[in-house]
Formats: C-alpha cells, structure tokens, sequence
C-alpha cells in the first residue's frame, strides 16, 4: 500500500520558518489528525497479520501497535537503501509518533498538544509535542519512536517497547496529577 502523509520535521526549517509559517502549519497538523489516524490505521491494517489492528486510541492498541514497529523495523529494502532511511521510514515513524500521542491525549484529558514557538535552540521548535509533565518539560513522541525504531533494528528493543514507554509516561503523569 502506499503511504503519504507527508509531515516530516526537517532540521532548521522550523528555525527559518516565520511565525505565520508556523501558525499555518500548527492548524494544518491540527486539521489533518482524524484523516491522518484513518490512513494510518489503514497502512498498518495492510501490513501481513495485522489486518486486525484499530487505532482506537486505547493502550492495549500500543501492543500491537509496537509488535508491527518491531516487524518493520527489520524491512530492508522497505525502509533502508543503501544503508539510509527512505522517505517512507520517516513518514512511517512521525506518525506513529502521532498515533502514539493521541493515546495520550485520548487518556489523559488534561494533556494537550504543544508547538513551542519561544525558543529556537529548542529541539523541538515548532514542532508538536504534548505539554506538559512536570516542570514544563513536554513530553517529545517524535523522539521516543524514532529511538525506538533505532533500537528495535539494532536488536536492543523487543516489540514491548511502545507499551512500555506509554506505561512508564502515564507513571509520571499519575504521579503530577497526584500532586
């Protein structure tokens, strides 16, 4: 199947953008969450034996959800050429980055999506993020999959690794609500 959403952060556009570029973007990536679940529900749904998966925005979708990132990140010709990740790769990890927020934000009501627009040596400048845990720090999806993309094609993360860091956030999002 092909797959199109085309949303990926490239390093220092952010940064040259101008605050009405980066408004424009914030409610262009904002509009296109319900149709942007639904092409990805449907490009993981045609991967081999995950016909079944839903992108329900429930936890438990995340196991599931993580056991196809662990098949896929093995896929060489897919997303790897020449030793590169292709196009496809970096759609494929953004929004998984995204489904997983949204399971976030479907859980956890208080969370919101964040686009920090104050300090461009941020990381994550313009960039969705969901705000915030703790002391302002807010908590970056993007990072947390591609990581976890590295490190489940280097064999040092097995197909629980999704679930187990939405688990190990909702912790410390218990914990500051707690307060």
């Amino acid at each position: 199947m092909q797959y199109s959403y085309d949303y990926i952060p490239l390093c220092g556009e952010f940064e040259q953008a101008g605050t009405k570029e980066m408004k424009a973007f914030r409610e262009w990536f904002l509009s296109t969450l319900d149709d942007r679940t639904e092409v990805f529900e449907r490009y993981v749904r045609s991967c081999e034996g995950f016909e079944g998966w839903k992108a329900d925005y429930s936890v438990s979708s995340l196991k599931e959800l993580g056991r196809w990132m662990y098949v896929q990140s093995s896929l060489n010709g897919l997303y790897y050429e020449d030793g590169n990740v292709t196009p496809l790769f970096e759609k494929t990890v953004v929004n998984t980055s995204v489904y997983f927020a949204l399971v976030f934000l479907h859980n956890y009501k208080s969370l919101r999506w964040e686009f920090n627009l104050t300090k461009k040596s941020y990381i994550s400048y313009g960039q969705p993020t969901i705000a915030y845990f703790g002391k302002h720090v807010p908590l970056e999806t993007l990072g947390i999959t591609t990581v976890l993309f590295v490190k489940m094609r280097k064999g040092k993360k097995n197909e629980n690794g999704l679930y187990d860091m939405f688990k190990y956030w909702e912790e410390h999002i218990e914990k500051i609500q707690g307060c």
